[in-house]
């Protein structure tokens, strides 16, 4: 092999002259992809079989799912269940699958910070009306009637 910078002979991987290292010629080049002759393109990207991509979710997708609750009598199940469906399943879309579980962790927030509001609400309503001074007014409010 020659020197492509001065033409002397190549010896233990550089040049005895100028010491480049060789550098191999455009089209010589040995890829490893086996023999393949100057006028073969390169490979291209790879493609893989398997499953296709997934859509992404329509904008009457999103408002579909988020009209869902409003649905009289039964819509707050049926999106409850459909909640739990989108969350544990792999067959939907990466992002219907978060959403379904930012969700349901907001409707778990929402359940427990009801439950107390409504237990601090029944507290002081009972507080008041076991109130002697309060009861006095009422049957002096109801004996006027």
């Amino acid at each position: 092999m020659k020197c492509a910078n001065c033409g002397s002979d190549i010896v233990n991987g550089r040049c005895a002259v100028c010491g480049q290292a060789p550098v191999a010629e455009p089209g010589r080049q040995n890829s490893g992809g086996g023999s393949r002759g100057m006028n073969t393109p390169p490979p291209g990207p790879a493609v893989f079989g398997g499953m296709p991509l997934k859509q992404p979710v329509s904008v009457i997708g999103w408002i579909g799912r988020m009209l869902l609750p409003w649905i009289p009598i039964v819509g707050g199940i049926v999106t409850l269940i459909m909640y739990i469906v989108w969350a544990c399943s792999d067959k939907f879309e990466e992002s219907s699958k978060n959403w379904a579980i930012a969700s349901l962790i907001m409707v778990a927030v929402n359940l427990i910070l009801t439950i107390i509001f409504v237990v601090i609400i029944i507290l002081i309503f009972t507080f008041i009306m076991g109130s002697p001074e309060l009861q006095r007014e009422l049957e002096l409010y109801l004996n006027g009637i």
